[in-house]
């Protein structure tokens, strides 16, 4: 069965959707099969991925609202073993739609049920979950379809005061709805030799511990480019520190189980 990951943070510009996209390459890379859902309205994960939004028809929305199955939504992308499941402005209204609706937290969780069935040749290794910058409903679809969440944390110490408040919430749903959802930090944006990045890296591991990964993505301009050519930057800039970071964070994802 594939591990589900939401990479979530309610804080924007913490790198949420630059992980996704150099995540699951980097897992492609290393030969597994990967699925990107987008959940974020904004759609910068499917934008990212060079998928021209006005031409969809269907889209994580539409599985949200049980209009479409996965097989429906789901498209390759330009790198090799990853696909994506897009959204677009519509998923928006989902957030409203589902308030009033009964279970609404397990609709994403249903919508994922064929992929624990796939045949073994066709099934994927992992499925990254791209959330939106809220504690809303889209999020918490995502907490409880996941096995696991990566929490991308800025080097910074108002980023440090956001997480907080996303732990506090995992706790909620570890009590609600899904006791067994574990959870990483993943230090982001560094910049080499600052003071103030290696107080709050430092702060960050001793408040979370053996939950922050040894792997710290650097403060790179090449990443923001990458996603104007629809690829990750273990392609953009192979040798880069940073395409050389999301390798290293994708042999710890493999490895943590």
């Amino acid at each position: 069965m594939p591990k589900i990951i939401a990479i979530a943070n309610q804080k924007g510009g913490v790198g949420k959707t630059t992980t996704a996209v150099n995540l699951g390459a980097a897992l492609a890379e290393r030969g597994r099969k990967v699925l990107l859902v987008d959940l974020d309205p904004q759609a910068s994960l499917t934008i990212a991925l060079k998928v021209d939004v006005a031409t969809l028809k269907r889209t994580v929305y539409d599985l949200l609202s049980e209009t479409a199955g996965l097989s429906e939504v789901v498209s390759p992308t330009q790198i090799a073993n990853m696909d994506l499941a897009p959204a677009s402005i519509d998923l928006a209204s989902a957030e409203s739609e589902l308030l009033g609706e009964y279970g609404r937290e397990w609709r994403l969780k249903e919508a994922l049920e064929p992929t624990q069935k796939a045949p073994a040749e066709s099934a994927y290794n992992y499925i990254l979950l791209d959330c939106p910058p809220s504690l809303g409903v889209l999020t918490a679809n995502a907490l409880t379809a996941a096995s696991h969440v990566l929490v991308p944390l800025q080097t910074d110490y108002l980023a440090l005061r956001g997480a907080e408040l996303l732990f506090s919430t995992l706790q909620k749903i570890r009590s609600r709805v899904n006791p067994n959802l574990s959870a990483t930090v993943l230090l982001t944006m560094m910049y080499a030799r600052t003071k103030h990045g290696e107080e709050v890296e430092e702060t960050v591991r001793e408040k979370f511990g053996d939950a922050v990964h040894k792997t710290v993505i650097p403060a790179s301009v090449r990443a923001k480019e990458a996603p104007i050519t629809g690829e990750s930057i273990l392609t953009y800039d192979s040798k880069s520190p940073v395409a050389k970071a999301y390798r290293d964070l994708a042999e710890e994802i493999e490895a943590y189980g």
